[in-house]
């Protein structure tokens, strides 16, 4: 049903409350997680530190998914991350 979801983090505790949920719908689905962080125009885009916190819970998330994967579903689970500065920088492929 659901191809891919997309999950927006900046790094807070809040919107990590988000990521148990995008899993167990991408484990029911077998969707892609989609892990971005917008910034704006004005900031940094190539730091690491936010470069290193999308792909340290891109591989947390990935391993939570297929860990407790009660569906077969869970097992094809791909995650992405992406750091961008607009929106409209963001495109996913399909």
């Amino acid at each position: 049903m659901f191809k891919r979801l997309l999950v927006p983090l900046d790094g807070s505790k809040l919107a990590e409350i988000a990521l148990p949920y995008a899993e167990e719908m991408a484990r029911h689905f077998g969707s892609e997680v989609i892990l971005v962080n917008v910034r704006t125009p004005a900031e940094n885009l190539d730091k690491p530190e936010q470069r290193d916190y999308l792909t340290i819970t891109a591989a947390k998330t990935e391993q939570n998914i297929k860990k407790s994967a009660d569906k077969p579903q869970g097992e094809k689970v791909k995650v992405a991350s992406a750091v961008i500065g607009s929106p409209t920088q963001f495109k996913t492929p399909g």
